[in-house]
């Protein structure tokens, strides 16, 4: 009988502590599910800010690129000015 008496109150003792371990588990996973979401939106805004910044370099890269890649032909020669033919009066 002494020995089952042990046993119950070991076996409460036991129970107890698994409730406190249980407890522990659940602050500590609501824990990490606020700091997951918290980095979440933080890498959510770091990837926007990245694309943007992106944007803005690459953008005036590709047009500088493209707008003097092919030669341009030569401009024209400038016209002769008008010639103006006297006659005389006679």
């Amino acid at each position: 009988m002494e020995v089952n008496t042990e046993f119950d109150a070991l076996r409460t003792e036991m129970r107890a502590g698994f409730a406190r371990i249980d407890q522990r588990f659940e602050r500590l996973e609501t824990s990490i599910d606020a700091r997951i979401a918290q980095m979440e939106s933080r890498i959510i805004r770091w990837m926007a800010a990245t694309l943007l910044g992106g944007t803005v370099v690459i953008v005036p890269l590709v047009t500088f690129a493209l707008n003097n890649a092919t030669q341009k032909p030569p401009a024209p020669p400038p016209a002769a000015p008008p010639t103006i033919i006297v006659v005389p009066l006679g």
